[in-house]
């Protein structure tokens, strides 16, 4: 029983993990449909005439387009990421799998309607069914759900079939060639059962989103609290995915097509010109509106907070790894860098933190803030809140942000030094750490004879800090920790693994661990990478 709930986390853990590269694809998309639909509109041509000028017109609707790449084509990314991510070995021959597995559903499902009988263009059998054109066969639109469930059939499928051996007269259909053969005909076979089994589920989901919808502003409360706490354990990005792309974030008509999930009606809305419907609106409460409060003012006062409670002494050493985390936060969306550093010396500040994420989400749903996109930063204030116009209502942000600031400072301050939390800059001065205060210490002596990684990681002395190469099964990162599956989690060293740069160390059992770095993580991993037998 142990070994089974072992072997599910690990699963979650890997399965959230895959889903960053389409979102990370997905986040840059937005910003060029952004920039793209808000500076060819009439509301910013109009005030700025240069702007109609054909040459720039071109430049901007071709960046629109450009955004939609990753809107239009989201499922068969999902369904060819997940086998990419999950693997590990033979990625491509994977993710090439997952192509043809969500081809091969959509052909057995429109083999099904047509055998049926049913007439692909009744619109009343288009609304039951949920037909629409996937990849150019009409089909079944499954959504996100639905390419979930072909990558997770096909890394298993590739798990187990990518040694497959025939017999000498099918050899050259054996090994890796078998894996997008059978995920061919395995994937078919489901694609026969989904009209009969999808509007029931789809249902379901359709029901769950409504009862969100109908708490009002406290379903993003919610949403943005649980997104926090789910954060430390890396299925925050599971429960994000089901609100951005399926009817749990919404559902409902953006131009004349029905769209569900929050980031696709919010990008829909942007691809056509128009005021948003309120199921746009209410959907966008789940985006980057409410992280804003957090990401752009509270948390950069606490790090604030942090710097005035740490020894002066150690100010000087801790202000470039706070300034960081600042700017990681506010430029890039990315929290972990300052929310690692009080998570584990103060849990429930935390969880209090948690808290005032999700008051954000509630506070910019009801002034009625409407600024979509993913990552809740600077970037995304600008692109869809001020090059959108005043609809917006992107001046209210500051504010906001301001009175979030004040609550994080004064709170963090009063906490720190009230329970006198061990933030950064706060442990024992070095001298007293140390019995010869002039002597090196040992990651610092073998430090100048390798390349560090970004300048500053030493992959040797990390891996080292891990437990040594034998002690990974497997490595891999999300956008700012490393992922790995141990032979021992005791064997690794969180105490100097954090002298080597890490933010922290989160043990999820005895074998699961993930490393906290940063936004350097890929090229940490990268480094240790060459230094061991996985990938």
């Amino acid at each position: 029983m142990q070994k089974t709930k072992a072997a599910l986390w690990e699963f979650l853990q890997g399965l959230g993990k895959t889903f960053m590269l389409p979102v990370a694809l997905l986040a840059f998309c937005g910003i060029m449909l952004g920039i793209g639909s808000s500076l060819s509109s009439e509301a910013v041509t109009d005030g700025l005439p240069f702007l109609k000028a054909e040459g720039f017109h071109l430049v901007f609707t071709w960046m629109a387009n450009t955004g939609l790449v990753a809107f239009t084509f989201l499922p068969v990314l999902f369904a060819m990421a997940i086998p990419l991510g999950l693997a590990r070995e033979d990625k491509g021959v994977a993710a090439f799998s997952g192509f043809v597995g969500f081809a091969a559903m959509n052909l057995a499902v429109n083999f099904y309607l047509t055998a049926r009988g049913v007439d692909l263009e009744d619109e009343k059998a288009i609304e039951d069914y949920g037909i629409a054109d996937v990849l150019g066969v009409q089909s079944i639109d499954t959504g996100l759900l639905g390419a979930v469930a072909v990558g997770i059939v096909v890394s298993l499928l590739h798990q187990r079939f990518r040694t497959q051996r025939m017999p000498d007269a099918l050899a050259f259909f054996g090994g890796l060639r078998f894996v997008p053969i059978i995920s061919a005909l395995v994937l078919s076979v489901l694609g026969l059962l989904i009209p009969l089994v999808w509007p029931a589920f789809n249902g379901w989901i359709t029901a769950v989103g409504r009862g969100i919808g109908h708490t009002g502003v406290f379903g993003p409360f919610f949403f943005g609290m649980g997104e926090v706490l789910l954060r430390p354990i890396g299925l925050h990005h599971i429960l994000v995915a089901m609100f951005r792309f399926t009817d749990v974030g919404g559902s409902g008509a953006v131009c004349g097509d029905n769209v569900s999930g929050a980031l696709n009606m919010f990008y829909a809305h942007l691809d056509c010109a128009g005021a948003p419907n309120a199921a746009v609106t209410d959907a966008t409460h789940f985006l980057s509106q409410g992280k804003m409060a957090a990401y752009l003012g509270g948390l950069p006062g606490a790090a604030l907070a942090m710097y005035h409670c740490a020894n002066r002494r150690m100010r000087p050493e801790i202000k470039a790894l706070l300034v960081s985390g600042v700017v990681a936060c506010v430029v890039g969306g990315i929290t972990e860098p300052l929310e690692f550093l009080f998570l584990f010396v103060a849990p429930w500040l935390y969880a209090v933190h948690a808290v005032l994420v999700g008051l954000g989400f509630l506070t910019a749903a009801v002034l009625g803030v409407f600024i979509g996109n993913t990552d809740g930063n600077v970037i995304d204030w600008l692109v869809f809140g001020v090059l959108q116009g005043s609809s917006t209502k992107w001046y209210l942000v500051p504010v906001i942000a301001a009175v979030w600031f004040a609550v994080y400072y004064f709170l963090f301050r009063w906490a720190i030094r009230r329970f006198d939390l061990r933030t950064p800059g706060r442990d024992q001065e070095p001298e007293q750490d140390a019995g010869d205060e002039e002597g090196p210490a040992p990651d610092a002596e073998k430090a100048p004879a390798r390349e560090l990684v970004a300048g500053k990681y030493d992959a040797v002395a990390i891996l080292d800090a891990i437990g040594g190469a034998a002690n990974i099964r497997s490595l891999d990162n999300c956008i700012t920790r490393l992922r790995m599956t141990v032979e021992d989690a005791e064997l690794v060293d969180g105490a100097r693994l954090k002298k080597l740069g890490a933010v922290g160390v989160i043990k999820l059992d005895g074998h699961t661990v993930q490393v906290v770095i940063g936004p350097q993580v890929q090229s940490v991993k990268d480094a240790i990478a060459t230094m061991i037998p996985v990938g």
